[in-house]
């Protein structure tokens, strides 16, 4: 790690007291978040003894004023449910995904005196790099049988409809996918991803939660984007078919931990991803923007300091 860039963070001195800089994830409800956990932990590797991150239970009709009431200390505000579309008016979209799906997860705050006493808002989506970054840690983690029985693997599924399935079929994007089968339940929300990958110059096909997308044993990407325990009858669906899976699954729910569908997944053959792994991966870069600082100068192993805190957090 270079220490001149990690220095070039610190608060700036106050009568030569160093002023603590704040941060926060919103959302509601929020009680269960894990966030105050991952960048608490990341501000420890980090040695930035002046930060602090908490949660705050804020509604999207009250995003606008909890803004107003924040000064010059806090440096960055994370967002989940409802709030990730919500902020989009506030700020301005400042990375490709947040541009694109006009869907948020950080705000970072800039203050100066241009700006009189509100801050500047650049938003950014960081979930996209968190869905790619889980799933390629867990094919790299995996043995090399696996990844050569994978090798030919094509295209992907996507289960849900919301904000995070937007954001797993950019990933799929990224990761180079061509094809996407979209599962759900909402048959609007369906022909919105499906402009999506359209737009992603991705084919899609769309299925309903009792359907099972054809040839589902040659992807090579799942990932469930669903409340805790809607997708468990969809893998239990697969048992009762014989249906072998070769794929990475990657489920985002990290409560319960192993959610019975990653459970499920394991047992007919898939590499299976809990979902505090996207977690940590969207934590990162969200740590390096609110910060300041460059990813390339954080240290290689600060995703095990995260990952080390969190499964601490949730034993």
């Amino acid at each position: 790690m270079n220490s001149t860039a990690v220095a070039s963070v610190r608060p700036y001195p106050h009568n030569g007291v160093a002023l603590k800089q704040h941060c926060a994830v919103l959302g509601s409800p929020i009680a269960h978040s894990l966030s105050p956990v991952l960048h608490r932990a990341a501000y420890q590797r980090l040695d930035l003894p002046n930060w602090d991150y908490i949660r705050h239970d804020v509604h999207a009709d009250d995003l606008v004023s909890f803004i107003a009431s924040l000064d010059s200390t806090w440096a960055g505000l994370s967002l989940t449910m409802p709030l990730k579309k919500a902020v989009m008016p506030l700020g301005k979209a400042s990375d490709r995904w947040s541009h694109t799906l006009k869907v948020a997860n950080t705000a970072v705050l800039s203050w100066g005196a241009s700006n009189g006493t509100e801050p500047r808002i650049s938003l950014y989506n960081t979930d996209v790099e968190g869905i790619v970054k889980a799933l390629e840690h867990a094919e790299l983690g995996s043995d090399a049988k696996v990844r050569s029985n994978r090798s030919d693997l094509q295209g992907a599924v996507v289960i849900g409809s919301g904000n995070t399935a937007a954001s797993a079929i950019a990933a799929c994007c990224t990761l180079g996918v061509g094809h996407v089968d979209i599962i759900a339940r909402n048959e609007a929300a369906k022909q919105g991803l499906r402009q999506l990958c359209a737009t992603l110059s991705m084919t899609s096909t769309t299925w309903s939660l009792t359907q099972m997308p054809r040839n589902i044993s040659d992807r090579r990407y799942i990932i469930s984007t669903l409340p805790a325990h809607a997708a468990d009858s969809l893998a239990q669906a697969w048992i009762s078919e014989n249906i072998r899976l070769n794929a990475s699954v990657l489920d985002v729910v990290y409560k319960p931990r192993p959610s019975i569908f990653v459970e499920t997944c394991a047992q007919l053959g898939a590499v299976v991803i809990t979902g505090e792994e996207m977690l940590i991966y969207q934590a990162i870069p969200q740590v390096a923007l609110m910060t300041r600082t460059k990813q390339v100068d954080m240290p290689a192993d600060l995703d095990m300091s995260m990952r080390m805190a969190v499964q601490e957090a949730i034993k």
